[in-house]
């Protein structure tokens, strides 16, 4: 995956990069992948070296007073235009940046032409981390994306300069020692501080941090993004490795929603609240989600609501009751949906009567969004789609317009389906008691 893609890049966007050594190459690759589909302007708070001039198509040297309209029509006529101060007269080796009010009259200006702006807005002396000092970073408030830059090859070595640029400011926010070995645990820590990665990032901005590593840094980069998603604040965790043509990773918060609402008309008896192998089939489906790591977990109950939320048995487990529950699917899909959504990148929506889905396959669905970003991940089996069905955050303004009793499939055909192999065997529901023998 493209890392435009696993960064949700649209048109008019500012985004802002803080943090370790791998900003400038992010943003030289984020110009590649742009390049013939948007225009990028390149720019930077603080400064430039001098070698880095070719970041873009061409580049524009600003004074105060200058039209910046000219910039963007660089920016529009080459694809992408790099806009710098002077050289330094203390360092011609560096090219001074912009101030904030420029690149906010730049904003402006290139979103109304669909263009996206880049910009570097910290220093780190290419140190794979950094913790900034009282005076970083110099973050545009304009921002509607600030990515937070870290390499996970400090995981193991020891606190000190050559690792970590302001290594004692990093040992004030992460609790290390000068001399201790670096943990992913310490880089949580970074990402989760507001005198960390945090700092200085405007309220209205989305924050997906950046993780440089190659695949053998994938364990480490999972466990980094499992605890720093644990802080809303970070919509998703992006990784990729140091090549620049490498494919990216993106993870992001999922969140299970198990659909238990209905009456079981065809059973004749509340399916949900019955038992499999010992365990209700509504906290069956519960514990595969919990399983493969899904958060928040939702679920929707509506029949015998009381009696079902009894069978759940599971602490932490959000539960929303729609009492129209009998009108159809979609009505109890669009609660659970309403009670996640703005948490989260993505919903698995599962339901209660699936007791042969299990948190693997669950995990596959995850895994397939995680390295694609799919509007739609779904198993496949015997040349037919299944249950239960990954919806990206893409298609929740669909999704929220279904009515009647239908579910996720009634926008299967607006969007693009990432299928998933799957058993068979494992999509079987238990409608008639001839299902539920089936099962053993």
């Amino acid at each position: 995956m493209e890392l435009r893609k696993a960064l949700r890049l649209v048109g008019g966007t500012v985004v802002s990069f803080v943090g370790a050594g791998g900003k400038t190459s992010a943003m030289r690759r984020l110009v590649r992948e742009l390049a013939g589909h948007r225009p990028v302007l390149v720019t930077t708070t603080t400064h430039l070296a001098t070698q880095e001039a070719d970041l873009a198509a061409t580049h524009l040297i600003w004074r105060l007073g200058d039209d910046l309209g000219q910039v963007v029509e660089a920016a529009i006529e080459h694809g992408s235009a790099l806009v710098s101060g002077r050289p330094l007269a203390n360092d011609e080796g560096k090219l001074a940046g912009l101030p904030v009010e420029a690149i906010d009259d730049l904003h402006h200006l290139l979103a109304e032409r669909g263009g996206v702006l880049l910009v570097e807005a910290d220093g780190s002396r290419q140190r794979p981390l950094k913790a900034p000092a009282e005076h970083e970073p110099v973050i545009p408030p304009t921002s509607d994306l600030v990515v937070p830059v870290i390499g996970l090859r400090a995981i193991g070595q020891l606190l000190g300069p050559e690792v970590v640029h302001r290594p004692e400011r990093l040992a004030q926010v992460t609790d290390l020692e000068l001399g201790q070995r670096i943990e992913p645990a310490h880089l949580v820590g970074l990402l989760t501080s507001t005198d960390g990665s945090l700092k200085g990032i405007p309220p209205a901005a989305s924050v997906r941090p950046l993780l440089i590593g190659g695949s053998d840094r994938l364990e480490a980069a999972q466990e980094v993004a499992q605890g720093a998603l644990a802080t809303e604040r970070l919509a998703s965790v992006v990784l990729a490795p140091p090549q620049e043509n490498g494919a990216c990773l993106a993870f992001g918060r999922i969140a299970g929603v198990v659909l238990a609402a209905g009456g079981a008309s065809r059973m004749g008896s509340l399916k949900q609240a019955d038992s499999w192998h010992g365990q209700p089939l509504v906290a069956r489906a519960v514990w595969a989600a919990a399983g493969a790591g899904l958060a928040p977990i939702v679920v929707v109950l509506g029949a015998e609501a009381d009696r079902v939320r009894q069978r759940i048995g599971t602490r932490g487990v959000e539960v929303v009751v729609n009492e129209r529950w009998n009108e159809g699917q979609s009505g109890s899909m669009r609660a659970g949906l309403a009670a996640a959504a703005e948490r989260c990148e993505g919903v698995v929506f599962l339901l209660a009567d699936m007791p042969l889905v299990d948190s693997e396959l669950i995990s596959r669905l995850v895994a397939a969004h995680r390295a694609t970003l799919a509007p739609i991940v779904a198993p496949r089996a015997a040349n037919r789609w299944g249950n239960p069905v990954l919806f990206d955050r893409i298609t929740f303004e669909a999704l929220a317009q279904v009515q009647g009793d239908r579910g996720g499939r009634a926008v299967f055909d607006q969007f693009m389906i990432e299928p998933v192999p799957a058993d068979e065997r494992a999509l079987l529901d238990v409608d008639t008691a001839e299902d539920w023998q089936a099962l053993d």
